[in-house]
């Protein structure tokens, strides 16, 4: 038995110290023993949650998967904030933790859905990683005619909002069993994904200042995301998914900080494992680049410090029907772009991979024009040699296109990343990821 101690002996100095240390030594023992267990060898396997919920355990099961990503929207638990906004400040939350309390009570009802996916995945011993303050438009409630965001809220009054939101949630599933957290989401690339409309940009004036191209003030949104983990919950591990699908070259055109490895460098002391997210084949079908995920593993693994590096989001779109090139994402092509990249990771060191997704999805959009196709076909293979000559050329000869369709065509494969089809039957790519999840 253990005694209760004395509150006088519980605020010493030296408890709490005591109290740190015991923390940070957790960690860092399931750290190590992640880097022992996973020498050619996968800790983490699993996917991003989307549901239904029974369907998806008995897949998580026959799959043997040992992690899944569970996304919580600030307007699942909130869907409108209420006006006027709160003068709410990160400071403000510290020093009066009540708020945080209060806030907890408020939005505890809508979360039961939620603990129930993360009570289930409990149950047949897949651990969630819960995400908090991710900031796409997708996951933003709304404030009055705008959704909540620094540039519509102010830059601090969105910190104080992510800060008390985040504390609440990781307070309320310290309870339930969640032991990580993924905080924001491929915010390295902000300013990009803004461009690409998952972010806030101005109609008006898309290159008017904003608050996700100032590289300062998103790695402050990052810091105040870990803190708020932190501070609720000492003994979680944090992550983040690093988006590494824009290349340095794209970064020196534009003169803008967030490639992958910069991030990894700059963001590591904040996080116990290292996440990023890998879609190589985004603009193409083939060739297969399933290798990339082992090279950028290895990549991030030189700058990070010794944290551990895994894939928290990768995937091959596919679709059932026969689509001409450079779009021909076959079902055949999407199972080997599975063993490949899987067997890449584990190969470069990789403590796990997530795929995106576990779950059904139509497949490919199939409306794609002549005039598609043969962008398709001069864009990709330029992008991914960093052909900037040829690129200018093709901008300026298609500007209208380029500004008005490209970014929509483009997203098309965003409806073909499940390896299940719509009647949950399994295509190819199910039982490659169940060879390769029991291999490794």
């Amino acid at each position: 038995r253990t005694r209760r101690l004395p509150e006088t002996e519980c605020d010493s100095a030296w408890f709490q110290f005591a109290k740190a240390w015991c923390a940070s030594m957790r960690r860092s023992v399931l750290l190590i023993l992640g880097f022992v267990l996973c020498v050619n060898a996968l800790f983490m396997k699993g996917g991003s949650y989307r549901g239904p919920l029974h369907k998806t355990l008995e897949i998580y099961q026959e799959l043997n998967c040992t992690h899944t990503r569970l996304p919580l929207a600030w307007k699942v638990f909130e869907p409108h904030v209420p006006l006027p906004l709160e003068n709410l400040t990160v400071d403000a939350v510290r020093s009066n933790p009540q708020i945080v309390t209060t806030y907890l009570g408020t939005i505890r009802p809508r979360l039961r859905g939620k603990d129930e996916v993360v009570r289930s995945f409990l149950k047949i011993g897949v651990q969630t990683i819960v995400v908090v303050g991710e900031g796409f438009l997708s996951t933003l409630p709304t404030c009055g005619n705008e959704q909540c965001d620094p540039n519509t809220m102010g830059k601090e009054r969105y910190l104080g909002y992510i800060y008390r939101n985040a504390r609440a949630i990781v307070r309320h599933y310290r309870e339930r069993g969640v032991r990580m957290y993924q905080v924001e989401n491929e915010s390295n690339e902000a300013f990009a994904t803004a461009l690409f409309g998952w972010r806030y940009l101005d109609p008006e004036d898309p290159f008017a200042p904003n608050a996700w191209s100032d590289w300062s003030y998103v790695t402050r949104v990052m810091s105040v995301l870990c803190e708020a983990v932190r501070a609720e919950d000492p003994h979680a591990l944090i992550t983040t998914n690093l988006h590494t699908d824009l290349p340095q070259w794209v970064h020196e055109l534009a003169g803008i900080k967030g490639h992958y490895l910069e991030a990894g460098r700059a963001w590591a002391p904040m996080l116990d494992l290292v996440g990023f997210d890998c879609y190589p084949n985004y603009y193409t079908a083939s060739p297969v680049f399933g290798d990339d995920l082992g090279v950028r593993t290895g990549a991030l693994r030189e700058v990070v410090g010794g944290k551990p590096v895994y894939t928290m989001e990768t995937g091959y779109p596919v679709s059932d029907t026969p689509l001409p090139a450079p779009v021909s994402y076959t079902p055949e092509r999407q199972a080997e772009y599975v063993r490949r990249s899987i067997a890449g990771a584990a190969a470069n060191g990789s403590v796990g991979v997530l795929w995106f997704g576990i779950f059904q999805a139509p497949g490919v959009q199939h409306n794609y024009t002549q005039a598609d196709l043969d962008a398709l076909r001069v864009i990709a293979p330029a992008f991914r040699r960093g052909d900037i000559g040829i690129l200018v050329e093709w901008v300026l000869s298609h500007f209208e296109y380029a500004t008005e369709r490209l970014a929509k065509v483009l997203r098309y494969v965003e409806t073909g990343w499940g390896i299940l089809r719509p009647d949950f039957s399994p295509r190819p790519a199910f039982d490659a990821m169940r060879e390769m999840f029991r291999k490794y």
